[in-house]
């Protein structure tokens, strides 16, 4: 409707200003065939002819105008478009119809750039599912409009080869895989762990599977893994409280953020808070431990590059396991070592003898125990992170200098005695020693043996 009263216009602009007099007559017709690829679209003066014959009530000054020859014509669209009509404006009264045709080309040619995707599916054997990019095309209308023109000069009959603008997509799959390249994979054993130690450790693991770290942002163990509370879904398990394993909620998750922190460090990512443990963990090297506490300890990190990174986590029977996927923009591989400064004896063991039945379950008596806790000596490690490029080491730098405390052993020992134990001896009634008859398969034995057998039966029976 919009076009229609701005042909109007064109009408009355051109009757008072470009229009002269003169007789209807179509000097020309025009042909023309639209073509892209296998498929064809046609135009003639057929349509404009039958759009005249209906409005006859108008002007011959307006049916002479849209009517001349084909260079007649050319001018009087190039006379519209500079009194401020666009081309599409123009061609529309001039070329009647013809702009069904070219919106017709469009919507069979016109495409969208499809953007190249990637998905990251962390329980999956390919961790990362691409799609491919597609080019768009799109015709671009004032430049087939000027190719008309220009075709037009030369004949009244021509072939228009459309030539649609190439719209290229702003993501490819070849700037995508370098985003999936494992920066570091880490794990640590539970295979000793209790049920209710792995189940918290699962628990809190899982919290990271398929997590994307976006570019500078910060992130919170606690945060993620929130309070470790029976409502939580946490269970009490083995926990350090003042250098002694105790029962506590949460027992494990230490272990969880330790698999962590030595995946992250050896990703490359910034790590902006880490605490260690006050002794010494026995399923990570010394100086590589993250203790956390809900509250006062945590693990914190950033990613500090420009691109994402992709965390996934998972346990086996036996291990707990962390991988760490980006795009790598170093190339030198770190590795973790460590160095023993001193070792701190542990203190003689502490006898606790079990008075008041606080472990009768176990001990009962003194000559019975059971070590509560075992003996450990304890150290002071230096950590580094070693980077190594061409087989050669080219940087080294410390991580930390830890203490870990020596660890008491701690035995329980039953309180109550044992009482003597009683042997009974047998008891001879002295009528079955006087019945006694000897068995007359055996050798007889002599007046002497008989003598001596009688004086022990009668020292029998004085007992």
């Amino acid at each position: 409707m919009k076009l229609n009263i701005k042909i109007l216009g064109i009408f009355f602009l051109l009757f008072f200003v470009v229009i002269g007099g003169g007789s209807y007559q179509p000097e020309q017709k025009i042909e023309i065939t639209f073509v892209y690829q296998n498929k064809t679209w046609f135009w003639s003066d057929d349509e404009l002819l039958n759009k005249v014959k209906n409005f006859e009530h108008w002007s011959q000054a307006q049916k002479n105008g849209r009517m001349g020859n084909v260079e007649e014509r050319i001018e009087l669209t190039k006379k519209i478009n500079k009194l401020g009509f666009s081309l599409q404006e123009s061609f529309e009264y001039v070329f009647y119809g013809i702009n069904n045709k070219i919106d017709a080309i469009c919507e069979h040619i016109n495409k969208q750039a499809v953007d190249a995707t990637m998905k990251f599916i962390p329980n999956s054997v390919n961790v990362f599912k691409f799609t491919n990019e597609q080019i768009g095309y799109k015709v671009n209308k004032d430049k087939l409009y000027k190719q008309i023109l220009e075709q037009l000069k030369t004949s009244n009959i021509i072939t228009v080869e459309v030539e649609p603008e190439i719209l290229q997509p702003k993501v490819t799959v070849d700037e995508l895989k370098p985003l999936s390249n494992k920066l570091s994979s880490f794990k640590t054993s539970f295979a000793s762990s209790s049920e209710s130690r792995k189940h918290n450790v699962r628990k809190s693991l899982s919290c990271f599977n398929g997590m994307v770290l976006e570019p500078y942002q910060e992130y919170s163990f606690n945060t993620i893994t929130k309070r470790r509370t029976v409502e939580n879904g946490y269970m009490p398990a083995k926990i350090i409280v003042n250098e002694e394993y105790v029962e506590g909620v949460g027992g494990g998750v230490c272990q969880t953020s330790t698999t962590m922190y030595n995946a992250l460090l050896l990703a490359g990512v910034e790590i902006l808070e880490v605490h260690p443990h006050s002794l010494q963990s026995s399923y990570v090297l010394a100086g590589f431990d993250a203790m956390v506490n809900y509250g006062s300890s945590d693990l914190r990190w950033k990613n500090n590059t420009n691109s994402p990174i992709f965390i996934k986590t998972y346990t086996t029977n036996s291990d707990v396991c962390v991988e760490i996927y980006g795009k790598k923009s170093t190339n030198y591989e770190l590795k973790r070592v460590n160095k023993l400064v001193k070792t701190i004896k542990a203190p003689a063991e502490k006898v606790i003898i079990d008075t008041n039945g606080d472990y009768a379950n176990k001990v009962y008596y003194e000559d019975e125990s059971f070590y509560k806790q075992y003996g450990k000596d304890g150290s002071v490690y230096k950590s580094y992170l070693e980077y190594w490029q061409n087989g050669k080491m080219i940087d080294k730098k410390q991580i930390r200098t830890q203490t870990y405390k020596p660890v008491q052993a701690v035995k329980i020992v039953g309180y109550h005695k044992r009482e003597p134990e009683i042997i009974e001896s047998p008891i001879i009634e002295e009528e079955k020693l006087n019945n006694f008859k000897p068995d007359a398969t055996q050798p007889k034995q002599s007046k002497t043996n008989i003598k001596q057998g009688n004086d022990l039966t009668k020292r029998m029976l004085n007992w």
